[in-house]
């Protein structure tokens, strides 16, 4: 079955880079529903950070032609857990070697997972100091609350979809030294998810979904966009729905109806 082994490695997912093709509105989206704080910016791409992450940020938007997301990250616990965590990934073949960083951490080793998503991992990392206006009131909190939006506090866990959630959780087990907390399994044996943790950090790996399910995704795009463009003024309502119908029809389509 599954490793039970555990590492400590890793010490959290650290942040994700979002592609946008629409940089100004998903800009806006982030900063007064989400409630972000703009942390940086550089070439293409706006630095964002939540109101309780001790790092520099938590989101990365850089502008793209398609919409998807470019990389996520982890933090190591130590040098010796970065350079020991490396030595996994390069022998298992699926490293892409060092970059100079980005803003607000230092060197960072660029891989891929066996789907081929794109992740890298570092250890030296800039502690984020607050301007005065957002200093908090608080010693053991990273800004002051923003009091605006939903106010998301940090980076929680990250959704993969993959063609095979066998393949992945096993990579995630075996490379990245995470554990797995939760399965489907459906009862022809597949594996429909799987959710890994390093304690601090989920990912769930979902599996491809059928053909005739494709066209959900996409609805759910739509949807989810809708949900945005409500919060300026659309059909929440509407929205809301369209995203309940299609959470309900992509069940259905994984393992029949309740």
């Amino acid at each position: 079955m599954q490793s039970t082994l555990r590492s400590f490695d890793l010490a959290h997912l650290a942040h994700v880079e979002l592609l946008t093709p629409k940089p100004e509105e998903s800009l806006r989206f982030f900063t007064e529903i989400f409630s972000l704080t703009e942390s940086g910016r550089s070439g293409q791409s706006v630095y964002l950070r939540a109101w309780d992450d001790y790092e520099h940020h938590t989101l990365k938007l850089t502008e793209s032609k398609v919409a998807g997301i470019g990389h996520h990250a982890y933090r190591a616990t130590s040098p010796e857990a970065l350079r020991h965590r490396v030595g996994v990934i390069e022998k298992a073949g699926y490293g892409k070697g060092w970059t100079e960083g980005d803003l607000g951490h230092g060197p960072a080793y660029a891989f891929t997972t066996c789907d081929g998503h794109a992740m890298e991992i570092y250890y030296e990392t800039e502690w984020y100091q607050p301007p005065p206006e957002l200093k908090p009131a608080l010693k053991n909190q990273a800004q002051r609350f923003p009091a605006r939006g939903v106010n998301v506090r940090r980076l929680d866990h990250l959704n993969l979809l993959c063609s095979d959630v066998a393949e992945l959780r096993r990579f995630m087990e075996d490379v990245l030294g995470l554990r797995t907390t939760e399965m489907i399994v459906l009862d022809s044996g597949t594996e429909a998810g799987a959710w890994v943790t390093n304690e601090k950090g989920l990912v769930p790996a979902v599996a491809r979904l059928p053909m005739d399910t494709l066209d959900f995704s996409q609805r759910a795009a739509a949807a989810l966009a809708g949900l945005g463009a409500a919060a300026f003024g659309g059909d929440l309502v509407a929205a809301v729905a369209e995203v309940e119908h299609l959470v309900t029809a992509t069940r259905e389509a994984l393992s029949g109806p309740a």
